[in-house]
């Protein structure tokens, strides 16, 4: 009860835009996160979001890539900071049949080095479980 407001808080903010006027869109995105909730391991995230859509009667196709910078302090093995360098994408593609629409996606995450111990989280930094009915990017 002795902590000011905001010193265990999480702060989250971002824009997004969408560009084109035609069947072609461009998508992109900047995202920051502070996270203060553990004591003494704060983070601090950067997401930028690149992609492209494309709409016509019954088809649909889509691809986006994310790329995330940050620090987590004091949260390696040895009581470190560990920089966060990782990646994801996604690209997927809609057809529309009559009453009945089929839906292929396919989606990667970078992972984490094989060194133990060492500086750099190469793992994409993300909630562990989503609540939504729906996995998107965007």
């Amino acid at each position: 009860m002795r902590d000011t407001n905001f010193v265990r808080d999480s702060f989250f903010g971002g824009a997004l835009a969408t560009w084109g006027d035609g069947p072609w869109r461009l998508d992109t995105a900047v995202y920051g996160v502070m996270d203060r909730r553990l004591d003494n391991r704060p983070l601090n995230l950067a997401v930028l979001l690149a992609g492209t859509r494309y709409t016509s009667d019954g088809f649909k196709l889509w691809a986006h890539a994310l790329g995330q910078a940050g620090r987590w302090s004091n949260s390696a093995m040895n009581g470190g900071d560990q920089d966060i360098v990782s990646w994801a994408a996604q690209a997927g593609a809609s057809v529309t049949l009559g009453r009945f629409q089929l839906t292929s996606n396919v989606f990667a995450l970078s992972a984490d080095d094989p060194h133990d111990g060492n500086d750099t989280l190469g793992a994409f930094f993300s909630s562990g479980r989503n609540a939504s009915p729906t996995r998107i990017l965007t």
